[in-house]
């Protein structure tokens, strides 16, 4: 079962980490805190490492939470969408054809999230999808995101 250190002031009482458990503990101990609270059910974030009102769903790459799921994917998807990168040549920087659709450099991941990393100088400056423009040179040997016609 998993567990956490109350975070209320001197409070080192250890809690499950189940809504109910916690709810008893915050009447008992925290009556204030319950009613600033204001809520039937208490719920606690490691994340903010505090008790809520709700479940919170955190993004990953920035400071926003969510009530939903649902929620929190629909901002991944507006704010955060991954852009894949083109496969690896298996020849890489050795490659000496004079076309090759694959990539020849090497990424710690194989795709960047939009609005939040930098893209490295070996991606061609011309390969955009996320603002539909794409690099139409087929002799380019810069590397590029995925299906570029």
């Amino acid at each position: 079962m998993t567990t956490f250190t109350c975070c209320i002031g001197d409070c080192k009482h250890i809690l499950p980490l189940k809504p109910r458990l916690i709810t008893e503990h915050i009447k008992k101990y925290h009556p204030q805190a319950y009613v600033q609270l204001n809520c039937g059910l208490v719920y606690y974030c490691a994340h903010c490492d505090t008790f809520t009102q709700f479940i919170h769903n955190h993004c990953n790459d920035c400071e926003l939470f969510f009530k939903d799921r649902i929620d929190l994917e629909n901002h991944y998807l507006l704010n955060h969408k991954l852009w894949f990168l083109e496969n690896d040549c298996m020849y890489g920087q050795e490659c000496k054809k004079k076309f090759c659709k694959y990539n020849h450099y090497s990424y710690e991941k194989n795709y960047f999230v939009e609005r939040k990393d930098y893209l490295p100088d070996t991606i061609c400056e011309y390969d955009l999808p996320w603002i539909n423009i794409r690099c139409n040179n087929m002799y380019c040997t810069m590397d590029h995101f995925r299906e570029r016609k």
